[in-house]
């Protein structure tokens, strides 16, 4: 069973709320967000991307093949459908003779600043095998990002040269149920 305990363990006052001059910040215990009970919605992968680094890629129904050359991170970077203070799951397939980053990162004016540390900031060796399809599957809590939105990096770090293959990438957006 899949969980998020204390989601809500702090919460400040909204834009609308300040507006109205009412200031808090609340604090409860005991609660967390069960992922495998309430709804979820699959999202649509944007079909813009651009490529990062020296890489090849070429895209073919679900597969996404990412080629690599020495120097640096190599995959592909899009803006991934999310939004405040909800939870999603980011799922795929990978195989190849290299480790597979996931990287999110807040975009602000259109220029990338702070890597998103809710859940996924450290996915920077995904193990992957050349032979067998080895599957993803990590949840993120957005933070409050205003009216900004979030950049999504799936590739390799490694900066060697390297195949990657990418299959059935796909975003969940979850309605949990909370569970005391």
């Amino acid at each position: 069973m899949r969980k998020l305990p204390d989601p809500n363990l702090f919460s400040v006052a909204d834009p609308s709320d300040r507006v109205q001059n009412i200031h808090y910040i609340r604090k409860t215990f005991g609660e967390m967000y069960n992922l495998d009970a309430g709804t979820q919605t699959t999202l649509k992968i944007p079909k813009a991307y651009h490529n990062v680094g020296n890489a090849e890629i070429k895209r073919r129904k679900d597969i996404i093949s990412i080629s690599g050359h020495q120097e640096g991170r190599a995959g592909i970077e899009f803006i991934a459908p999310f939004q405040n203070q909800k939870v999603y799951t980011i799922s795929f397939s990978c195989q190849g003779n290299t480790p597979v980053a996931l990287k999110l990162f807040r975009m602000k004016n259109g220029r990338k600043t702070a890597e998103l540390e809710y859940g996924v900031k450290y996915i920077d060796h995904f193990p992957a095998s050349e032979y067998e399809w080895t599957h993803f599957k990590g949840s993120i809590v957005v933070p409050y990002i205003e009216h900004d939105s979030v950049s999504m990096f799936i590739g390799t770090q490694s900066g060697k040269k390297c195949k990657l293959l990418i299959k059935d990438l796909q975003i969940l957006e979850h309605q949990p149920q909370p569970e005391p």
